[in-house]
């Protein structure tokens, strides 16, 4: 007998989220030769490296009144450093030197590579499903006030389930069901990034 699926992973949430915003806003795409790495995580010493990185295989330009944005959806790659995250979210202004598309594609390429500990992130999710804005964000306090408690917990298709007798090397309860999301969240949480950030 087929389960029946009970809702949508966070990384399927944020890629449904990009596809909605260029098709919405006509974007267009942008392809790096190889993939773009930013440092999210670091737990090196003296005698071994061992890093977690953001990767983004593409991007995307929209205009948003006159201006250039870019949209990009990182996700967790490397080592186990970066394992408590899953992706990102970059919607961000495009300061390029001029017009040329040269010069826009290195603009962008910058703003992706310099997203160390996701200093350019809009939206940071973790493993577990669980996602968020990151502190010191200009759009946290508007975003947090659109997604409030009563609209996440609507949108909201299975909540985190922990084994709180089992514990990771951490100390963190172990996973055992991370959260899950409705559908029809894909279309309330583009609208918001459209409302309070692509402005």
């Amino acid at each position: 007998m087929k389960e029946e699926k009970v809702g949508i992973s966070v990384l399927d949430l944020f890629k449904k989220v990009v596809a909605k915003l260029v098709l919405d806003l006509r974007g267009k795409k942008i392809c790096f030769p190889a993939r773009i790495e930013a440092e999210i995580a670091n737990d090196s010493d003296w005698h071994r490296n061992r890093v977690g990185y953001i990767g983004y295989d593409e991007a995307f330009l929209v205009k948003v009144q006159d201006k250039q944005m870019v949209i990009a959806l990182g996700e967790k790659c490397g080592q186990y450093p970066g394992d408590q995250y899953c992706c990102d979210l970059v919607v961000a202004f495009v300061l390029a030197k001029s017009k040329m598309p040269k010069d826009i594609k290195s603009s962008v390429r910058e703003i992706l590579s310099s997203n160390t500990y996701f200093h350019s992130s809009t939206m940071v999710a973790m493993a577990d499903g669980r996602f968020g804005v990151r502190q010191g964000s200009p759009y946290l306090a508007q975003i947090n006030a659109a997604i409030s408690a009563r609209i996440l917990s609507d949108y909201t298709a299975r909540d985190l389930e922990v084994d709180r007798d089992l514990l990771t090397m951490n100390l963190q309860p172990v996973v055992k069901a991370g959260v899950l999301y409705k559908e029809e969240f894909v279309d309330i949480l583009a609208d918001i990034l459209k409302k309070v950030v692509m402005v």
